[in-house]
C-alpha cells in the first residue's frame, strides 16, 4: 500500500499524483482508503512530523481494527455449521464430526466409521478428508492411511510404531514417523518413549 508520495513543487503536485495514484489504484479506491494528504518538496519539519504522526496512528488503529476482526472471527466460529458434508456416489451424508471414529484410504475414496457401526464411502482421497476435518482438533492422521478421533482411542500398544485400539474395536497402525506427534498429542509436556 502506498504511503507517502514526494514531488517536486504544487505545480506538478496535482498531475503527478494522479499518475501515480491511477498507477497503484483507482481514485475511487485512493480516496476510499483517505489517501487526501500529502507533502509538497521542501517539506517542513512540522508538516512531516504531522504527517508521519498521522500515519503512524492509521496504522496502529488498522491493526487494532484487525485484531478486533480476528478476535470476532474466532469468537463467530462457534456458531459456524458444525457438520462434515460428505460427498458419496449419492449425493452428499451430512453428519456431525464427532460421530466419525476413523477414516481410512482406498485409492481416491475414504471409508469412514462410524459410531453407530455404519460405513461410508466418499469420493474423496484420504488428504482431502484430512483438509476438510482440519477445524476439529480431535481429528489426527497417525499413518498414510488412517486418521482417527481422538476421543475414541481406547489404548496405545507400544511398538516399532506402534497401534491404536479404538471403540469399535478396530485396530490402526501407527507409522514411525507419526508416533511422536501422536504421542506427543495423547501426552502433552511428556517424554516419548
Amino acid at each position: 500500500m502506498m504511503k507517502a508520495i514526494i514531488v517536486d513543487d504544487e505545480k506538478h503536485c496535482i498531475d503527478t499524483l494522479r499518475i501515480l495514484l491511477k498507477e497503484y489504484y483507482s481514485d475511487v479506491k485512493v480516496i476510499r482508503q483517505s489517501a487526501l494528504d500529502y507533502l509538497l518538496k521542501p517539506a517542513e519539519a512540522s508538516e512531516l512530523k504531522r504527517d508521519v504522526k498521522k500515519i503512524a496512528e492509521e496504522c496502529h488503529l488498522a491493526l487494532a481494527e484487525q485484531f478486533q476482526m480476528l478476535l470476532k472471527h474466532i469468537q463467530g466460529k462457534e456458531h459456524h455449521f458444525n457438520k462434515l458434508a460428505l460427498p458419496t456416489a449419492e449425493g452428499f451424508e451430512i453428519i456431525p464430526p464427532d460421530q466419525v471414529i476413523r477414516c481410512k484410504a482406498d485409492d481416491n475414496y475414504t471409508h469412514l466409521y462410524l459410531k453407530n457401526k455404519t460405513t461410508i464411502v466418499v469420493c474423496r482421497t484420504l488428504k482431502e478428508v484430512e483438509e476438510q476435518l482440519q477445524d476439529f482438533n480431535f481429528f489426527i492422521r497417525v499413518h498414510h492411511s488412517h486418521i482417527v478421533n481422538l476421543n475414541e482411542v481406547i489404548r496405545y500398544v507400544k511398538g516399532e510404531g506402534g497401534y491404536l485400539v479404538l471403540s469399535d474395536g478396530a485396530s490402526v497402525n501407527v507409522s514411525k514417523s507419526r508416533k511422536e506427534m501422536l504421542l506427543h498429542t495423547l501426552l502433552p509436556g511428556k517424554p516419548n518413549n
